[in-house]
């Protein structure tokens, strides 16, 4: 009788409750979810590897009390950062920006936090085999012996991962294609930019974020862009103050958008539209300019006025769909914006949702034989009826391995765990934009038993190489340093960067396709409404959480909104008007923090949005 009382009392005993009763600072949260970062501290005593390059020091004059700054590159699936990281005895302490660099030389707010993360105890510390603890030799001899396997069946071997514009990785997986040669790969960022791409391709002819350059604007028409936010792969803040003091040709800026951003907040006039309204003044100014119609909207009028007067130190930057897009890149092309930066564009961004769909139905299919996953999550990101399907069928393919650094949703349903080091472990290289180069490099040993995915690509493929860096090294010697502005590896890596020869597009490519692309949309666009529907939702990143790869991150979970000053929650941002209507209240709490009311938003077959308190 005894045992069974016992057995009722842990039955019911659920601690998140009695956690969520007692009276608790956001400190002692902090120590129940687990972040602390004691034992990585002190185990984070070795300095790098002694082929890194100091930015200033060399790497054998390491001096208590002085610190020893290195140049390299950040990159996760939402950001990217030419940056120098600041060492003190072997310890990254401090992220700044690389300023010598011409591109990415800005540090965010999760930039500079993610320092944090490399010290996190929740990291993977070693590989797992079947969710037990394993060896990296008895890993090898699996996934070896069932890629040789798979080779035979003719099954596709996919690699996903966000966008990285690594030229040595692509270089490396188009090897690992010789061995293999059913090896594709498809990119799944959570926050696409495929609209955009698909739009630059249509219009440039290139599958690039296009590159604006604000120096020489004198006028902004930004339709729900949020370019000083995270609009561009590339913080627009730079540019965008260069005209922004006080003069005779200063800057004007006029935003439209449906929900306050940092952007607006800086607008000289700033008008709130729903979407759906944007893409009509947005269309309404094209067949304007393009086809010389009249328009009732005297908002549109002014612009137009405007634009007449700035003539190509206008700009017109737009968010949202693909025609959104296209339509602002014709219009700019139209007023030969200055803006508008010829043959560069940004390659940091190789999102592209069709593949990703074509993906979604081969693994129906039971096309896959092998899936690596690097450093993605997508069955938490992805929504809940795709996830699910998707956290079915990848049980069904014979072999799956995650390179990751910590666990997740998506590392609790594959066969291997690959443990992946942070990314100031780590040697790499990157290709964000027309004509750079960047260079990873560790500026810390790493602290656990972790391997470059690439170092597991070379170990698996059979390949000639001892390790990733000899690999990346002979890479960059034979196909970039010969077409930069520099002579040796080593220069590259003290600097961080190089820039190579003019690549050029295809200049007359839409010269040759102008037509078809004012044709169509020639005709009118047809927006389907709801005669029931008041609301229309926005969604949009937080600038401290970005994409939630750094979600567990206490630095940013603690930063207040630049514009609502919240912390921690997710929130709906709604008018007062709206808001007092359907009953919906604010209030503080005894100790200072404004709670409000829980909101329900559903989505329904016909795109209408209903808003429930409960």
């Amino acid at each position: 009788m005894k045992i069974d009382k016992k057995e009722k009392v842990f039955e019911n005993y659920n601690p998140i409750k009695k956690i969520l009763k007692e009276k608790t600072s956001r400190r002692d949260f902090l120590k129940w979810i687990g972040f602390s970062t004691a034992s990585v501290t002190l185990a984070a005593c070795k300095g790098p590897v002694i082929k890194s390059i100091p930015y200033v020091v060399k790497p054998d004059n390491i001096t208590p009390g002085v610190p020893n700054y290195y140049a390299s590159t950040m990159i996760d699936s939402f950001d990217i950062g030419s940056i120098l990281v600041k060492t003190r005895e072997g310890r990254p302490i401090k992220i700044e920006p690389n300023s010598s660099s011409k591109y990415f030389s800005t540090t965010s707010a999760r930039i500079q936090s993610s320092l944090l993360s490399l010290y996190d105890e929740e990291r993977l510390k070693g590989p797992f085999l079947k969710g037990k603890k394993s060896s990296w030799k008895e890993i090898d001899n699996y996934v070896i012996k069932h890629l040789k396997y798979l080779s035979k069946t003719k099954k596709d071997i996919i690699f996903l991962s966000y966008s990285f514009p690594s030229f040595s990785t692509k270089k490396l997986i188009q090897n690992f294609k010789n061995k293999y040669p059913f090896t594709k790969s498809i990119i799944y960022d959570p926050i696409s930019y495929s609209q955009v791409l698909n739009a630059s391709e249509e219009i440039f002819g290139v599958r690039g974020f296009p590159i604006f350059d604000l120096k020489k604007s004198e006028l902004i028409i930004s339709f729900d862009a949020d370019f000083l936010g995270d609009w561009s792969p590339e913080n627009m803040a730079k540019s965008y103050v260069f005209n922004r003091t006080p003069k005779k040709n200063m800057m004007q800026h006029i935003q439209i958008e449906s929900n306050m951003t940092i952007t607006g907040a800086n607008a000289d006039i700033r008008l709130s539209k729903k979407p759906s309204d944007i893409k009509k003044m947005l269309f309404e100014l094209f067949q304007v300019i393009f086809l010389g119609k009249k328009t009732k909207d005297k908002n549109i009028e002014r612009i137009v006025l405007l634009m007449n007067k700035m003539g190509p130190k206008s700009v017109i930057l737009a968010d949202g769909d693909q025609e959104s897009y296209e339509l602002s890149f014709l219009i700019n092309i139209k007023i030969k914006s200055l803006a508008l930066q010829k043959n560069k564009f940004f390659l940091s961004k190789e999102s592209n949702d069709n593949e990703f769909k074509n993906f979604l139905n081969n693994l129906e299919k039971k096309n896959i034989g092998c899936l690596f996953i690097h450093d993605v999550n997508p069955v938490y990101s992805l929504p809940i009826s795709i996830s699910e399907i998707l956290k079915k069928n990848i049980k069904k393919i014979p072999l799956t391995v995650s390179f990751s650094t910590k666990k997740d949703e998506t590392n609790e349903i594959v066969d291997v765990l690959a443990p992946i080091p942070h990314w100031l472990e780590c040697w790499g290289d990157t290709n964000p934009v027309t004509n750079l180069y960047t260079l990873i490099q560790p500026t810390i040993q790493s602290i656990f038993n972790t391997r470059q995915f690439q170092d597991s690509l070379i170990i698996w493929g059979e390949m000639k190489e001892k390790n990733y860096y000899e690999y990346l090294k002979k890479t960059w010697e034979r196909d970039i340093i010969p077409k930069s502005n520099v002579f040796s590896f080593n220069e590259a890596l003290f600097h961080g960067f190089v820039e190579t020869k003019n690549q050029k597009y295809v200049s007359n490519y839409f010269l040759r396709k102008k037509n078809d692309k004012i044709q169509k949309y020639k005709k009118k666009i047809i927006y389907k409404k709801d005669k029931n529907s008041n609301f229309e939702l926005r969604l949009y990143t937080k600038i401290s959480m970005g994409d939630g790869y750094h979600h567990n991150n206490p630095w940013l979970q603690e930063l207040p909104d630049p514009i609502t000053r919240t912390t921690w929650d997710n929130y709906l941002t709604i008018s007062s008007i709206d808001a007092n209507r359907m009953e919906l209240k604010n209030w503080n709490s005894g100790d200072g923090a404004l709670n409000a009311n829980c909101v329900v938003m559903i989505l329904l077959w016909n795109g209408v949005y209903l808003v429930i308190k409960t």
